[in-house]
């Protein structure tokens, strides 16, 4: 399960980094700006595949793909993932003296949480097909000063197979 948090902590790594990365590699020059930006059209990701296209999936793993974005905009929504597929909430409060995030999946072996550090966000990932609801919790759950953030539904489906 160590390898599922550290490909959680990778993704979001490469998620900050890429448009920092981007800027370094801008010049004053005209030309060597233009050239800059063709290098970085040529590496640009491709579109994360998503669980409901028809067609085989191409970029295989789907722990190799650009991890769900999940937001408190999205309280009580429903978010579909595959197994294997990772979600990162990328805007809850960051963790001090104050506030304590803390997730909870009520149906336990759907999705495996990833708790928020000082380094990495908090997130989950497809263990298996099923549904689930993940509540986000300022405080622990059982202090009586917790408060819900938001809760999502999560559903799990089974990966089709890729054409890789």
């Amino acid at each position: 399960m160590k390898a599922r948090t550290n490909v959680i902590a990778l993704a979001s790594i490469a998620l900050l980094a890429a448009p920092v990365l981007a800027a370094c590699g801008s010049s004053s020059t005209e030309e060597t700006s233009a050239s800059a930006s063709a290098s970085v059209e040529s590496v640009a990701p491709t579109p994360t595949p998503t669980p409901s296209e028809t067609g085989p999936l191409v970029g295989g793993d789907p722990s190799t793909w650009t991890p769900v974005d999940v937001t408190q905009a999205m309280n009580g929504e429903k978010v579909k993932i595959v197994v294997g597929q990772v979600a990162v909430f990328s805007d809850l409060p960051a963790e001090d003296a104050d506030n304590k995030i803390v997730l909870r999946a009520k149906k336990k072996g759907v999705v495996e949480i990833t708790q928020a550090t000082k380094n990495s966000n908090a997130g989950f990932s497809g263990l298996a097909p099923g549904r689930t609801r993940i509540t986000v919790w300022d405080g622990k759950p059982k202090d009586k000063s917790a408060q819900v953030i938001m809760y999502i539904i999560v559903k799990v489906k089974e990966a089709p197979a890729s054409t890789g």
